[in-house]
């Protein structure tokens, strides 16, 4: 995909402070002229009611600071982390 192509997105982001209020987050390092060296996206977080999700993760109570998650077949990474409210986390990319 090139800068002029435009494409539908399941992973948009609500930014109630921009004039564009919904699109994706992007950190990218660049050089001093056009090069980008390395870039990042914005994961977000996921919504409860999604369809799906692991009822035991989605549903924990938790202590502040404590942690649940589950981990399907296909190695997608559901985690709740109860911080001041639950944050739910979709990831396939996670580290020991």
């Amino acid at each position: 995909m090139n800068a002029n192509e435009t494409t539908s997105l399941t992973i948009k982001q609500y930014l109630p402070n921009k004039a564009h209020k919904y699109g994706v987050k992007i950190f990218k390092v660049c050089g001093n002229r056009v090069y980008t060296w390395d870039f990042k996206i914005y994961e977000g977080t996921l919504r409860k009611n999604r369809k799906n999700l692991p009822i035991q993760v989605t549903k924990a109570k938790l202590k502040k600071g404590e942690i649940i998650a589950k981990e399907s077949q296909d190695g997608i990474l559901v985690l709740n982390w109860k911080d001041n409210r639950n944050v739910l986390i979709l990831s396939t990319k996670q580290r020991n």
